[in-house]
């Protein structure tokens, strides 16, 4: 969550920044045409300083306390980090609730289908709470408490619309990439993509390491077969490389591209086959 904000940092330093510009550009134009208008008054016999005491006080002297700073102190939006912890936080607990237990038409949703929902039940949640935050307890930036005290009925339906899309398609996409990122590293780890590398049964293969060699559930034992199986990859290509033809290289880059094809059909049949 807060990588999050400072992610949007850049874009609203850019926004104030641009605003800086705007205002610059304005007074810089307002006094050339001041500078103009001095000299043709002068043209014509007038003289700038033949102005009242009163108006030219008026014209010199600004009050300190009315000026609005254009950029202020950039801080984090707490209201926003809460918001944020608090999806994802809400969608793990609602995942381990109902993962699996969703359907439609008596048939279980698919995994990103049902990511998709609680992703989105999630997000609407967290949203609203940010919303009470922001503008019933006056908790965050002023400008946003304006800004939610001041939102029409057209407004919230969008705003709430646009998060609910976005969080289903986040939440959606992120179920359906976990399945085969997940399958790949735990091939990795048990030394399946490198012992099954030019395999005609690729699937099936890497299925074998994963069931028979796959590491223990300690993080020491994950790591050290991580290092062991890179140690191993780093080691072929080095042998690959000590006296290899170009015929060698193109029928491994042809052995490697059979497999990935081959995985990635297999991948999206099996999630065609769910949904």
């Amino acid at each position: 969550a807060v990588p999050s904000q400072l992610v949007k940092l850049g874009p609203v330093l850019q926004e104030r920044r641009a605003e800086e510009d705007n205002i610059l550009r304005q007074l810089l134009e307002q006094q050339q045409e001041q500078k103009e208008r001095s000299k043709s008054a002068n043209r014509f016999g007038e003289w700038p300083f033949s102005r009242s005491p009163t108006q030219q006080q008026a014209i010199t002297s600004v009050d300190p306390k009315t000026l609005v700073p254009v950029a202020g102190t950039m801080e984090v939006d707490f209201v926003e980090v809460f918001a944020d912890v608090t999806r994802w936080l809400e969608y793990d607990v609602l995942k381990s609730k109902f993962a699996g237990t969703l359907q439609w038409n008596n048939e279980l949703l698919d995994p990103s289908a049902t990511g998709a929902i609680l992703g989105l039940l999630a997000a609407v949640s967290s949203c609203l709470y940010a919303d009470v935050l922001y503008g019933q307890f006056q908790y965050g930036p002023e400008y946003k408490q304006e800004e939610v005290r001041s939102r029409t009925n057209a407004e919230w339906l969008s705003l709430y619309f646009s998060t609910a899309a976005s969080a289903a398609t986040l939440f959606g996409f992120y179920e359906f990439s976990q399945r085969p990122i997940s399958r790949w590293i735990q091939g990795t780890l048990s030394g399946g993509v490198e012992g099954c590398v030019g395999s005609s049964a690729f699937d099936a293969c890497m299925q074998t390491y994963i069931d028979t060699n796959a590491p223990g559930p300690s993080p020491e034992a994950q790591l050290r077969a991580l290092l062991t199986n890179l140690y191993m990859v780093g080691q072929r290509l080095q042998d690959i490389a000590v006296d290899t033809t170009f015929n060698d290289v193109a029928a491994l880059v042809r052995a490697w591209s059979v497999a990935f094809v081959s995985y990635l059909s297999h991948s999206f049949s099996i999630g065609a086959a769910m949904m």
